[in-house]
């Protein structure tokens, strides 16, 4: 959602809950949102099409996310041919 629409959200959840917000889930988020998913369509085609592309990309960018951002695009690829 980016960071300032990431930044309201986390700022309504704490008013919402009455709980602080830390300053660290403040730096997670915008750790979060300067990240770019390395991995693009092209990459999967033509192996995948369509409805099956959206859904690899999606997976893929979970595990992505999962890694805290860690794996790479060859890594992530290499998921791609063990993970079907």
């Amino acid at each position: 959602y980016g960071i300032e629409t990431g930044t309201d959200i986390v700022l309504l959840r704490g008013a919402l809950l009455g709980e602080p917000v830390e300053a660290a889930m403040l730096e997670t988020l915008r750790h979060g949102a300067e990240q770019v998913f390395p991995v693009r369509a092209d990459d999967l085609i033509p192996a995948y099409e369509g409805k099956a592309l959206g859904e690899k990309l999606h997976q893929l960018e979970d595990d992505w996310i999962s890694s805290g951002f860690a794996l790479s695009r060859d890594a992530l690829l290499g998921l791609n041919d063990h993970s079907d």
